[in-house]
């Protein structure tokens, strides 16, 4: 009978504990436990507060620091690895313009830089599908270069294939920037 009862009294201890249980039931609960020292030390042992740290591990100061420099300097160079056609192309253009002294800027020439720096701010966002603004300059030299224009040198095929090959590799690593970026959070 002694077992039986105590299984009862361990059953109502969390609601006795919490002041949660009817008149009868906590009467009956201290009574128990004034006379059975094995509920009487379990109800000891569930009444003391239970001790958690809460706190969060403290990082190291420098390298928390190390990790954003780092990462800040990863950007910072697939920034400038993004741009870098369209700053080429603008000082190609430019000189251009004053060697020939064109003393004006094609509409064409002005779409196709404006198409280039959209591909640098989409890739820059991880967008992947930016590349194919760069990879559309790129095919359109290369039709460029199949048109017979009496250069002396055909310079749009090689650009063209520079331009398609570098936009579908910068493509491919927006994209696995964009997958390692999923997984990390």
């Amino acid at each position: 009978m002694k077992t039986k009862q105590c299984e009862v009294i361990q059953d109502l201890l969390p609601l006795y504990i919490d002041n949660i249980c009817s008149d009868e039931s906590r009467r009956m609960v201290s009574e128990h436990l004034e006379s059975c020292d094995e509920c009487k030390k379990l109800y000891e042992n569930m009444s003391k507060p239970v001790e958690q740290d809460l706190s969060e591990p403290e990082l190291d100061s420098k390298q928390a620091f190390k990790a954003i420099k780092h990462k800040w300097y990863w950007k910072a160079g697939l920034i400038a690895l993004y741009f870098l056609p369209v700053i080429v192309a603008l000082v190609l253009y430019a000189t251009l313009v004053v060697v020939a002294r064109i003393g004006f800027i094609n509409l064409e020439v002005g779409i196709c830089f404006a198409m280039l720096v959209v591909a640098a701010i989409l890739m820059t966002k991880n967008k992947w599908w930016g590349c194919l603004f760069g990879v559309a300059i790129g095919v359109l030299l290369i039709g460029m270069s199949t048109q017979y224009t009496g250069q002396a040198i055909d310079i749009e095929r090689p650009l063209g294939i520079i331009l398609c090959t570098y936009y579908a590799a910068c493509g491919f690593l927006s994209y696995r920037q964009r997958g390692r970026k999923k997984f990390k959070n």
